[in-house]
């Protein structure tokens, strides 16, 4: 049986594009990595869900560190057009190892 959440996709799909929001902190050498993971949403396509990854960059990221500024971070990754049905869509990181990303996954 489908799931209700399956079932109340535009187009009635059984397959789901999850976007989650990552933020967190590793740090190289110490084998440290410290993460948070917000569930963002369950999208019918793939379009639908890349499109929202920017917008849930912008809503969860640190408004004092925003992710659209450059100069904050040393690593900054936009695989929109290249991540496939599983990976990070977009990608910032500092040199002391903090960083926002988004994931996709179907």
């Amino acid at each position: 049986p489908t799931s209700r959440t399956l079932q109340h996709l535009p187009g009635g799909g059984r397959s789901a594009f999850l976007l989650y929001f990552e933020k967190g902190i590793h740090q190289r050498g110490a084998g440290v990595k410290q993460t948070s993971t917000i569930y963002v949403g369950a999208y019918g396509s793939k379009v639908q869900a890349l499109s929202n990854a920017v917008r849930a960059m912008d809503h969860h990221c640190d408004p004092q560190r925003p992710w659209r500024d450059e100069q904050l971070w040393s690593v900054r990754e936009d695989n929109r057009r290249f991540v496939g049905d599983k990976g990070v869509v977009i990608l910032v990181q500092d040199d002391a190892g903090e960083y926002y990303q988004t994931k996709l996954r179907k």
